[in-house]
């Protein structure tokens, strides 16, 4: 062995507990690079083999009912390469353990090959044409409901039962994340899709010849607006709902935005630790070479080159990262592996696996490598201008920035005066401490984070907007009496009025969802920023602040508003004000105003009710017979599938970097704690024989931790709002506004857990400070 090496492996060893936890910060970062890198790849991955494979269509539109053959019509607009009607509808599912569950039962065509939006079977077959009353069902709905092939479910459809059999279990690209159009929240327990054979449907739907639902792929470079203008004139004279591009797609979109967020994780996260690691090399280094200065001349004089000195430092400090590398590699595999696992939970695509490539795995490790030469190269260029006669004296002392000319300041006691000085002399290594614990701080307030926000949007939302046990949807619009109906089974009942209509303002259009509540609405409210209920103006439109903000729309603007149904009246109309949402971007009108503009009688397309528990059960039943009702929405059964959907998800990660931000914190006041000790530790023996008891001396080391570790407080605090408002701004979309907020309880585990890390650090150094031998430090000032 070397002798440089010989003394990089003995170096190493007298600084064994720092090495641990500088190691310890980089793997942390060098594995959520990996993990988080890898888990982008196979979601991104996954979903585009999909998506090619089963043929993900590129434009959908739905239209109440439109004859087969338009298809010809539809397929010669320019750019389509395939187009494919089919039908869609929404029935109730009598299943004995649910109170109320749902089924959207999707048509396939009797040629089975080349199919758009194609469901992948994993488990028995599709249906065939001989097997009338069979489906293929979602595998998620078959999961929780513990179905399989040969078992039986019952549909009411129109009031009507059917027996269903299930002839196999399967995924789609269309509903890779699958919910009812109601929920946003995924409940896999109460929302199936049904795969059935067209002919079955049209029987059941009484749709010979029709559709109602249309998809097209499209070829390279077509421009999708042209298509889905031309398909909407089209459809425009049978109901058409405007036609959407894939990136509209409800499914597609909340893949999109996971998927866009996870590249955000993927280079903040690794940037805070590894950028904490390479600081800590610096200053463990820079003392390293200042320590070590006779030796340095030594080797010069022995005639070892600045280059070979040079490398020398810098294969030490690879050394030192070189634990974090391999403790990185086996933690970015583990970790990647499990945010996989809680991603095919979560979104149901095939062929989810994490992978460790050797791509990656070498990006990993250079990325490393990377940072531990950047920590070490303001020491390397200090060991290159050294000469080996100034570096055989001892180091020309540092000139304090403190005087005592100061009046004031001179009046302060030895042990103050001390403390300010080292913190003055310092300032690069008290803005280290202060910005790792602050990181520290941040990383946890951004873990809990997620939990914070979505705990805090369903309890405004379903605590203060919809107050409602539940929403009952209808197949169409239906007569106020359905609402007096409804109304002799429940504590109280309000009906609505929804609407999709495209809004105009100058060149700019929009397809928005236009809500229709009455006056006096008390389960369904607007509410404003300070949480205060809107009262809906008489005339005119609340509209979605951040979809004015889009739009440039301010209040008192006038905007064109066009129906996408019955007539497909256009009319004008002024933006009286506007509303902030965390669920979709519509618009709220009177109920009223909204029928005259419609040219309708009174009429509701949804209810909603305060359930009455002796009557609940017998509510259901009577909604479950009604051919009237496409679905009912139960807030408690929602809120349930929230708990196991995403309850355990949001956990795992915050505990993930709980556990992260205090590696970091305890590797960076650890660290600067021991330097501090090894600078000191002449000054503090001699402040020993001076008289200084054990007790004060140990007392001042402290106060200087303190002193460096109770600013990072409050700026970790606000780091951590900050970047809650910068993730916010790069990942936020129109379906979903989630709120920057943290509760006080994430700040207050924040700072414990810095706390913690701190005063573990501090016991620590009283031990090391007991191991000093005074007659040993005082024979030579380094």
């Amino acid at each position: 062995m070397k002798a440089l090496h010989k003394k990089v492996v003995r170096d190493l060893w007298q600084i064994r507990f720092q090495v641990a936890t500088i190691s310890l910060v980089a793997g942390v970062g060098i594995g959520v690079l990996i993990a988080s890198d890898g888990a982008y790849a196979a979601l991104r991955g996954s979903r585009e083999r999909f998506y090619q494979h089963n043929r993900f269509a590129n434009v959908f539109a739905s239209v109440k009912s439109a004859p087969v053959s338009l298809l010809p019509r539809i397929r010669s607009i320019p750019g389509v390469l395939q187009a494919e009607e089919r039908l869609i509808y929404d029935a109730i599912l009598d299943l004995p353990e649910t109170t109320m569950a749902q089924a959207r039962l999707v048509s396939l065509p009797e040629r089975g090959t080349n199919l758009l939006n194609e469901p992948l079977v994993l488990e028995g077959s599709l249906p065939q044409p001989t097997q009338r009353d069979c489906a293929l069902i979602h595998e998620a709905f078959g999961r929780a409901n513990e179905l399989h092939p040969g078992d039986r479910i019952t549909l009411i459809l129109n009031g009507k039962r059917k027996i269903v059999t299930v002839c196999g279990i399967g995924i789609s690209p269309e509903f890779v994340y699958a919910f009812s159009g109601s929920n946003p929240m995924p409940d896999h327990k109460h929302f199936g899709v049904f795969w059935m054979q067209r002919s079955t449907l049209e029987q059941l739907l009484d749709m010979n010849g029709a559709f109602n639902d249309v998809s097209l792929s499209t070829s390279p470079g077509a421009s999708e607006n042209n298509i889905r203008a031309e398909l909407d004139l089209i459809l425009a004279p049978y109901g058409a709902v405007a036609a959407y591009g894939r990136s509209k797609h409800p499914s597609d979109m909340f893949l999109s935005d996971e998927i866009k967020q996870l590249r955000v994780t993927a280079v903040v996260v690794p940037l805070l630790f590894l950028g904490v690691a390479a600081f800590l090399l610096n200053v463990v280094i820079g003392r390293l070479v200042q320590k070590q200065r006779p030796q340095i001349a030594t080797l010069k004089s022995l005639g070892y080159t600045n280059v070979t000195i040079g490398r020398h430092f810098l294969f030490f400090a690879c050394a030192i990262v070189l634990p974090g590398q391999i403790l990185g590699l086996m933690l970015g595999n583990w970790l990647g592996r499990a945010m996989t696992d809680l991603y095919a939970d979560f979104y149901r695509l095939p062929g989810l696996d994490f992978q460790m490539h050797v791509l990656r795995t070498i990006l990993a490790v250079a990325t490393g490598s990377l940072a531990a030469c950047t920590g070490a190269a303001r020491a390397v260029w200090s060991v290159t201008r050294l000469e080996p006669a100034e570096a055989m004296r001892p180091p020309v002392p540092e000139m304090s920035r403190l005087t005592l000319r100061n009046p004031i300041l001179g009046r302060l006691p030895v042990a103050t005066r001390w403390i300010l000085r080292q913190l003055i002399n310092h300032p690069l290594r008290l803005v280290l401490a202060v910005t790792g614990s602050s990181c520290a701080i941040m990383i946890i307030v951004l873990g809990f984070y997620s939990s914070d926000a979505v705990n805090f949007l369903i309890r405004v939302q379903f605590g203060m907007i919809q107050r409602e046990d539940a929403t009952i949807m209808f197949r169409n619009p239906v007569s106020q009496s359905v609402l007096f109906d409804v109304q002799k089974r429940v504590l109280l009942a309000e009906g609505y009025r929804n609407a999709l209509v495209r809004l105009r303002v100058g060149p700019a259009r929009r397809e928005i969802l236009l809500s229709g509540l009455p006056a006096d609405a008390q389960l369904r409210r607007v509410i404003s920023r300070q949480f205060v209920p809107f009262d809906i103006p008489p005339n005119g439109i609340l509209l979605n602040r951040k979809l004015g903000e889009k739009l440039n729309i301010k209040t008192g603007d006038e905007v064109e508003l066009e129906f996408l149904e019955g007539k497909r009246r256009r009319v004008r109309t002024i933006v009286s004000g506007t509303v902030d949402e965390f669920l979709g971007t519509g618009a709220y009108i009177q109920i009223n105003n909204l029928h005259n503009m419609i040219g309708e009688p009174p009429v509701l397309t949804s209810i909603a009710v305060r359930l009455d528990p002796v009557q609940e059960k017998d509510l259901l039943e009577y909604l479950k017979e009604s051919p009237l009702v496409s679905g009912v929405l139960l807030k408690k059964s929602m809120l349930e599938a929230f708990r196991v959907t995403l309850g355990d998800m949001l956990v795992v990660y915050s505990m993930i970097l709980l556990s992260f931000a205090l590696a970091m914190s305890a590797g960076v006041v650890y660290n600067l704690a021991m330097i501090s000790l090894s600078e000191k530790s002449w000054d503090l023996a001699t402040l020993r024989v001076l008289g200084f008891r054990p007790r004060e001396v140990y007392r001042i080391m402290v106060s200087e931790i303190i002193i460096q570790t109770l600013p990072a407080i409050p700026l970790g605090c606000a780091m951590g709002y900050g970047v809650i408002l910068l993730i916010l701004d790069l990942t936020q979309t129109e379906s979903i506004s989630m709120p920057a907020i943290a509760a006080p309880s994430s700040y207050l585990i924040a700072v414990l857990v810095v706390l913690a890390a701190t005063t573990g650090s501090i016991l620590i150094l009283r031990n090391r400070m007991k191991q000093l031998d005074l007659l040993e430090v005082l024979k030579i000032r380094e």
